[in-house]
């Protein structure tokens, strides 16, 4: 068992499964734009690295028309966040398991879309600290944003862990040198965490209560 001050979540893959409304919002932008629209599969493999990325990848080889997805993408999914989009199984268990621990969210996931988001899923509360994508800092795997969660929080990062779907959770996480747990049970494959080192690897969030003392 590891003795943890404070947990840091990715969130889309890691607290929330959102796969399904990310993908009906990249489709709608590309039919808007009369491009051939994309297997959900392959929409899941873009995320990870923030929305502009995830338009970017999605457009191919139309780059003239990025500015106007990315706008076209933001207009709908703002107002389709949780169509689809729930907790994984036992979030809420494993949140309320350590509520008297700090918790934060560091995700690439703008934060005019990270906020709502959690508003309407009814978690907002339970954490210390939300960092978007569109905040002042660079955005995983650079460490700044991470090192910014320990000062405010007043936590040392050998008592810090951040939990994450993809190799960047885990990149951002010993780029700040902070203890990591990759999940399996998210948008990307095990085989990837496995590469990453990760220091621990989980397969459902249940788990993650076996692995941290409370």
């Amino acid at each position: 068992m590891h003795d943890i001050d404070l947990l840091i979540f990715d969130l889309d893959g890691t607290l929330v499964d959102s796969k399904l409304d990310i993908a009906n919002g990249v489709n709608h932008t590309l039919r808007q734009l009369g491009l051939p629209t994309i297997s959900n599969e392959e929409i899941y493999r873009f995320v990870g690295h923030g929305v502009r990325d995830l338009i970017t990848d999605a457009v191919g080889n139309h780059p003239e028309k990025q500015d106007e997805a990315l706008r076209l993408f933001m207009d709908y999914y703002q107002g389709h966040l949780a169509d689809q989009t729930r907790l994984f199984p036992g979030i809420i268990e494993v949140l309320n398991h350590f509520s008297n621990k700090k918790l934060g969210i560091l995700t690439n996931k703008p934060q005019s879309l990270t906020g709502p988001l959690l508003q309407q899923l009814g978690i907002f509360d339970k954490f210390q600290i939300v960092i978007g994508g569109e905040a002042s800092f660079p955005r995983k795997p650079d460490p700044t944003s991470t090192r910014h969660i320990l000062k405010t929080l007043k936590v040392a990062p050998q008592r810090a862990i951040i939990i994450g779907d993809s190799a960047v959770d885990i990149e951002t996480g010993k780029n700040a040198a902070i203890l990591t747990c990759g999940v399996t049970y998210g948008f990307r494959p095990r085989s990837e965490l496995e590469a990453s080192g990760c220091d621990l690897l989980i397969d459902q969030p249940a788990k993650l209560m076996e692995k941290i003392s409370k």
